[in-house]
């Protein structure tokens, strides 16, 4: 491993550094002169570029963390062995790319997916920078059918909100490319390698990528998911089209709530008005 990984990993700032990172992000926002900043996490101390605009960057740069909660839980819970593989799909500037690195044996692959070129550019140069070589990026989409899609981007304020379905809120469209999860997986002659762990947040595409991914989702031991009702709506899908999705393929469902992981079962999800993050696994026989 990179590093000794028995002791507690701060996930977060502490208050009083948080204050004085609340006023070094004001002057470096100001300074800026490609409108990026460079942010110090809490976990490892790990360094992210991104944009200044950007909530992910000023909560790294405030805070220390992005989505505390699931940090915490993936740097308690998450080890990939040395034949294991990870999976992010929607990488964004690479948060849990470079987690999952960093919580990784030497001979583990993560295979990372971010189709939107500038966010792309931004996840290759965070990947170096903490040299995060067991990662291999690649600036596609993931769905359920191969060819190509329009992603749509929202404004500056969030590029982890750029969707490949429609939304109202829209600052201009660029073409990329799409691909399923299981002819990249036969296509990189990966075969019976394990996946240990799979984050899915695509901003409403979620049921799209599992779909493609065909009898993969039978063998993930974990499944980090954003759940939306309200982007499956936009999708044109039933409120049950997920859910069904993962009971077919004999998954059982957490969710992060108050910081807890608890129970939910398919029917109280069908039924959710909000957003929920989720944790699958595989059902017991």
């Amino acid at each position: 491993m990179d590093k000794d990984l028995t002791a507690p990993t701060p996930v977060e700032h502490p208050w009083p550094r948080r204050m004085l990172r609340t006023l070094q992000f004001g002057l470096a926002r100001l300074t800026s002169r490609d409108g990026l900043v460079t942010a110090r996490a809490a976990p490892f101390g790990l360094t992210f570029k991104g944009p200044a605009a950007d909530v992910i960057t000023r909560h790294i740069y405030r805070l220390g963390s992005h989505e505390p909660a699931i940090t915490r839980y993936l740097l308690e819970n998450v080890r990939l062995g040395p034949t294991d593989v990870a999976l992010d799909v929607g990488a964004n500037l690479g948060w849990y790319s470079v987690l999952l690195n960093r919580l990784s044996a030497p001979g583990a692959r993560i295979f990372s997916f971010e189709p939107d070129p500038r966010t792309f550019e931004l996840l290759g140069a965070n990947l170096a920078a903490n040299q995060a070589t067991r990662v291999s990026a690649f600036n596609i989409a993931l769905g359920d059918a191969a060819g190509s899609a329009q992603l749509r981007r929202y404004k500056d304020s969030n590029n982890g909100r750029h969707s490949l379905i429609p939304g109202d809120d829209i600052a201009g469209t660029v073409t990329v490319a799409l691909d399923t999860l299981a002819h990249f997986w036969e296509s990189r002659d990966l075969a019976d390698a394990p996946i240990a762990f799979m984050k899915v947040d695509v901003e409403g595409y979620e049921y799209f990528v599992l779909k493609g991914a065909g009898s993969l989702l039978r063998r993930c031991a974990s499944i980090l998911l954003e759940y939306s009702p309200q982007s499956l709506a936009l999708a044109g899908l039933p409120p049950d089209a997920l859910t069904e999705l993962l009971a077919a393929n004999h998954l059982s469902a957490r969710a992060f709530v108050n910081g807890a992981v608890v129970p939910v079962s398919f029917a109280e999800l069908a039924r959710a008005q909000s957003q929920l993050d989720l944790l699958l696994s595989p059902r017991g026989p």
